[in-house]
């Protein structure tokens, strides 16, 4: 009897010893390291670049404002105390058809022209006038230094063409006349801008740039 208990018991334990020895089935799960990445996500775009703008030819300089306009002119050249700038060249079918002057409490007077032609987008232009020292000129995200050197009165051959998604404008300083290099007085100029839609060619505004002058 005690002969069968101990081999029932030593049968016992081998059984309980052959199980430890048997590997592993559970699939181990996968850690955090082994997770696949997730890739954000971002709305950001980048600016589009625009072709550059290169002037080929000088178009011809003939516009001339009509007889009701040049009175408007003098008109607002007498709230802004000092003559108005005016371009002589215009795109085909554009012609000045309002001026304005603008007056501000906390900031300079100005003077808008408004250029218009039938089924086309106005172009409009912003014109003030200041004395001190010469500003950086404000640039978009996506810009183009122009130059615009070569007509009388352009103190600087630069200007900043800016491009945005619905509209462009082109900013510049000018003075009337040549401004002498050695002069210790500060100096008072013309600030420019020409903004329109994206519809009317880059070029179109550099041109009228190019040909503003005192009438």
């Amino acid at each position: 009897m005690v002969m069968l208990k101990t081999c029932f018991l030593l049968t016992i334990t081998l059984m309980l010893m052959a199980s430890c020895n048997q590997p592993s089935t559970t699939t181990p799960s996968s850690s955090p390291s082994e997770t696949t990445p997730i890739t954000p996500t971002s709305s950001y775009t980048p600016p589009t670049t625009h072709p550059k703008i290169t002037i080929t030819s000088t178009p011809t300089s003939s516009y001339t404002p009509s007889g009701a306009i040049q009175e408007r002119l003098q008109e607002v050249a007498q709230a802004f105390g000092r003559d108005i700038p005016i371009p002589t060249y215009l795109p085909l079918g554009y012609t000045i058809t309002n001026a304005q002057f603008i007056q501000k409490q906390y900031s300079y007077d100005h003077v808008e022209l408004t250029i218009s032609a039938s089924g086309k987008p106005d172009i409009e232009m912003s014109i003030t006038w200041f004395r001190g020292a010469f500003r950086i000129l404000p640039s978009s995200d996506d810009y183009q230094a122009i130059d615009i050197s070569g007509g009388p009165g352009t103190y600087s051959e630069w200007a900043m063409f800016n491009f945005h998604n619905e509209h462009n404008n082109l900013w510049w300083d000018w003075i009337p006349g040549t401004f002498p290099s050695n002069s210790t007085s500060s100096p008072e100029f013309y600030d420019m801008v020409l903004s329109a839609s994206i519809e009317v060619p880059p070029l179109e505004l550099v041109n009228i740039a190019r040909f503003v002058r005192i009438p």
